[in-house]
């Protein structure tokens, strides 16, 4: 799995989950002072600490599948992922 960090629309961050040896993590500030602290683990990513007042993105958990994306509309984040193989295809039911 491949997860791409986009803020305001604009790729931050491409991470090949299957490639991370060791946990890490990530901070991604935004206007108004606004951060997440994203971790990467191998085969997952989860946002552990947001700044926005109801911590939906954080209650999400850690994702390893491309079912649903992880959000933070406060703060203006999205984390979406996919498979490395479906990077520029798409059929009628991912459509």
């Amino acid at each position: 799995m491949v997860a791409e960090v986009y803020q305001d629309g604009v790729l931050l961050r491409r991470i090949s989950l299957s490639e991370v040896k060791a946990p890490y993590q990530f901070t991604v500030k935004g206007e108004d002072g606004c951060e997440n602290v994203i971790e990467v683990r191998p085969g997952s990513i989860a946002i552990v600490s947001a700044s926005c007042p109801d911590k939906l993105c954080v209650h999400m958990g850690s994702r390893s599948d491309s079912l649903l994306p992880i959000v933070c509309l406060p703060n203006h984040l999205v984390i979406r992922l996919h498979r490395e193989s479906d990077e520029e295809e798409t059929d009628a039911i991912t459509y």
